[in-house]
């Protein structure tokens, strides 16, 4: 699809959050030569076996991994959460939310330079 939109070329930046190794050569393919993939919170798993990580280099592909983490700390977050949820509450530390499809409006927002922190309802 994205292909498609994009007459064959490819999107100049591919961001993958939903944390899914399988998911890394699907959003690879994505980019467009010399594009940008970003890689937010993937869990550190063995890739799948059709990866290919030379695709990358060939295409002049930039991956950034923001936070690749292994699986143990999933529960170790989500308790460190409940347990100081009261302490940092986040509906009094975002001073703006913006449904999913308003994605591009937040950005604007964000970008206003007024001291802001939006956040994305899915």
């Amino acid at each position: 699809m994205i292909r498609d939109l994009t007459r064959g070329v490819g999107a100049d930046v591919v961001v993958e959050v939903c944390g899914a190794p399988e998911m890394v050569d699907e959003g690879l393919r994505m980019a467009r030569i010399g594009g940008r993939y970003l890689l937010i919170g993937n869990i550190n798993l063995e890739m799948p076996g059709q990866l290919d990580p030379g695709n990358a280099v060939r295409m002049s592909k930039t991956i950034r991994a923001v936070s690749v983490y292994e699986q143990w700390v999933i529960p170790r977050a989500l308790d460190f959460l409940v347990r100081t949820k009261g302490k940092y509450p986040f509906d009094k530390i975002i001073s703006h939310t913006f449904p999913l499809e308003e994605i591009n409006q937040a950005f604007d927002f964000a970008r206003s330079g007024q001291p802001i922190r939006v956040a994305l309802e899915c």
